[in-house]
């Protein structure tokens, strides 16, 4: 499944806006929905309520956190396009609930589009495409909600009255709201209806679920395989203990053994070919050699230093559990089809590894849509300008817009920034608009540096560069550039 359009009206800041996610004109997917997103944009632009939604529309599902969901204004009106095989259909939220807006089926069988099917028939429609998708979303949130944090934000953080307003709203919206009518009674059966038709593993959305459950179902195929081994080694135990002489059984019981340990280690796989490129960065390296138990209780890998001194779970830095929290369920899951939510994918990762895991992803969800919503220049230095959707916000008119990349038609000739070819400060600058050159200390010191240039002139046209003021503004001259980063000297 993928999104080719999102329409907001009154949903919180975002007011009128309509956000093509589809390849532009000129490029050879032109008309298709982009594979990756990267969703930019100041605090407070609604980077992760965009993403929220999109988990809503896709999951039916509006709860964010323990008791807290996500917050849809009745007089809010929203649409999704969608296309998933070669179903192409609209959601639209003209309250608190979702419902078909347009159905169409693309491809060889377009000719179908013609027939008159009931609501019905085109939700049976789609749920025929929805079996075939092992999974259909996977979303990983910056961090678990709760009321308190909410109730945290609005009273000690200086918020805009507006984001006042949203944490109140939230607070008052902590549970679904009671049904008072049987039409509303009938919208949430719809609602549960969907949900309850889909399969375990269709939709895993780490903001919600245990930890046991959600790692149960990315490391079921490492546990059957270790379970396996075990009770194989088990059963030669056993042999040894109570049928020493038994040499046929023993024999028996160790080729089965051989035999199942031919097989590929998922364990080991996803360490050798995952997880250790990633944290040999950090010094650090899955630990091999662990048994069923522990998995079980851990509900997660083990990892050890270089030198192989184990390292506990609970002195994980929050960069290796961001490592490992999200690449791994992508990597054993290989989801094909899925759209992908990943906010602040950057936090607590140093700039080597923001600048590589962006691939890493990519390449181990072919073929899903990914949303990246983040604040770091390194992450949006891996998006083609296309794939940026950059989120402003008016201040007079108290809204959000998108900020477009081209001008006049979307053509890929049109764009004018693009971010993989740019240094870090170029994206700073023309990507994220910071219109400065540095701290209030720089420009001073920028300042302080023509003026010396100037004097240092005058002095060796007159022949005193070597004298004690020369040698003195030499000096200090010298030390700015050394500050300032430069590493050229002036020429006597």
């Amino acid at each position: 499944m993928k999104i080719k359009r999102i329409e907001l009206r009154n949903f919180f800041q975002f007011k009128d806006i309509s956000i093509d996610l589809t390849y532009p004109a000129g490029h050879k997917k032109a008309g298709q929905p982009l594979e990756k997103i990267c969703i930019i944009g100041q605090s407070g632009t609604g980077k992760t309520s965009l993403l929220r939604l999109i988990k809503w529309f896709i999951s039916r599902d509006r709860r964010i956190g323990d008791d807290l969901n996500l917050v849809v204004p009745e007089g809010g009106q929203m649409s999704m396009e969608f296309i998933l095989n070669h179903l192409n259909f609209c959601l639209t939220n003209n309250g608190v609930d979702l419902e078909y807006s347009s159905f169409g089926i693309v491809g060889k069988d377009k000719g179908k589009t013609k027939e008159k099917l009931s609501h019905s028939d085109w939700e049976k429609l789609l749920f025929e495409e929805v079996k075939t998708v092992n999974h259909l979303m996977i979303n990983f949130p910056t961090e678990l909600i709760s009321q308190r944090s909410i109730r945290r934000k609005e009273e000690v953080l200086d918020l805009s009255p507006t984001m006042k307003e949203v944490a109140r709203t939230y607070k008052e919206n902590l549970r679904e709201k009671p049904v008072t009518t049987f039409e509303e009674g009938i919208e949430r059966a719809k609602q549960n209806a969907f949900r309850d038709r889909l399969k375990p593993g269709q939709v895993i959305d780490f903001a919600i679920e245990d930890v046991e459950k959600t790692w149960h179902l990315v490391l079921k195929e490492m546990r059957e395989y270790r379970g396996q081994e075990l009770f194989l080694k088990g059963e030669i135990s056993d042999i040894l203990k109570q049928e020493p002489g038994n040499v046929f059984k023993l024999q028996k019981a160790q080729a089965e053994l051989e035999a199942w340990m031919s097989n590929p280690n998922p364990y080991d796989k996803l360490a050798h070919q995952c997880l250790d490129p990633l944290l040999k960065k950090l010094d650090l390296r899955v630990k091999r050699d662990i048994n069923l138990e522990s998995i079980l209780n851990l509900g997660f890998v083990q990892l050890q230093t270089a030198e192989g001194l184990d390292v506990p779970i609970e002195y994980w830095s929050t960069g290796t559990w961001q490592i490992v929290r999200t690449i791994a369920p992508l990597f054993v899951l290989k989801p094909s089809k899925a759209v992908i939510l990943m906010d602040e994918p950057e936090r607590s990762l140093y700039p080597d590894i923001q600048t590589t895991i962006i691939n890493k992803y990519v390449d181990y969800a072919k073929g899903s849509q990914m949303f990246f919503a983040t604040h770091s220049p390194l992450i949006a230095s891996c998006f083609e300008p296309w794939e940026v959707v950059e989120l402003k916000y008016d201040h007079e008119s108290h809204s959000v817009f998108q900020e477009l990349q081209y001008k006049g038609e979307n053509h890929v000739d049109h764009y004018e920034n693009y971010p993989e070819y740019l240094r870090w400060d170029s994206i700073l600058q023309d990507i994220f608009d910071l219109d400065q050159d540095g701290s209030q200390k720089r420009t001073d010191a920028l300042m302080e540096l023509t003026e010396l240039e100037v004097q240092i002139e005058k002095l060796k046209k007159k022949g005193l560069l070597n004298s004690e003021p020369g040698q003195k503004q030499k000096k200090r001259y010298l030390a700015l550039n050394r500050m300032l980063g430069w590493r050229t000297e002036k020429d006597e």
